[in-house]
């Protein structure tokens, strides 16, 4: 049985709005959460952008368990496993793409070392917004994800765990005595021959 003209038009219609709803929300998939903090925007800049900063709040890291080198395609490691060999400590490969001193930061972002995706980075973008003298806005939204299960699996954990490193920089700066001291901190990085920034 043949469809009238104007049936037909109307299926192939309604199909190339489902396709397209379809692809754009695979699209739109990101992970956002934002905090306001109790700083200024140069010292939640450095929280980010410091080893010092970073091992002051990031969950899981020792001291000496970042290795940031701030400039495009400098080093943004983080190993929460330092007995495994590189390469399966964390976020052992991750890498800064793009900065914008104190304003914007994005960097490459690993899966977990049992995950199926392990080794298709995501893409993180964190944003600073002076709101006054001592409060910054940060933003962070991360995309760059695929379909299927494992994906999905990942998506849920990292939106659980980005939540959480968010809270902890909140918590951070809002409460740490010795936060100020990041602003003199948050210029890039100079690697030694260890590995770690100086």
């Amino acid at each position: 049985m043949r469809l009238p003209v104007h049936t037909f038009g109307i299926a192939v219609a309604l199909g190339m709005v489902a396709f397209a709803s379809t692809d754009t929300a695979a699209a739109s998939k990101e992970i956002r959460h934002q905090v306001v903090v109790a700083s200024s925007a140069a010292t939640a800049w450095g929280a980010w952008t410091t080893n010092d900063g970073l091992q002051s709040f990031f969950p899981g890291i020792r001291p000496g368990g970042t290795n940031v080198h701030l400039e495009p395609h400098g080093a943004y490691e983080f190993e929460f496993n330092p007995d495994r060999p590189y390469g399966s400590r964390g976020c052992d490969r991750c890498f800064i793409l793009a900065y914008e001193p104190e304003r914007m930061l994005s960097f490459a972002w690993d899966h977990r070392v049992d995950s199926p995706v392990r080794g298709q980075m995501t893409h993180v973008v964190v944003r600073f917004e002076a709101l006054g003298p001592v409060e910054t806005r940060v933003t962070l939204v991360v995309d760059g994800w695929g379909d299927g299960p494992d994906w999905d699996e990942s998506f849920r954990f990292f939106d659980n765990a980005w939540r959480e490193v968010m809270e902890q920089f909140r918590a951070y700066l809002d409460g740490s005595k010795g936060a100020d001291r990041l602003e003199k901190e948050s210029e890039p990085q100079h690697t030694t021959q260890g590995g770690q920034g100086e």
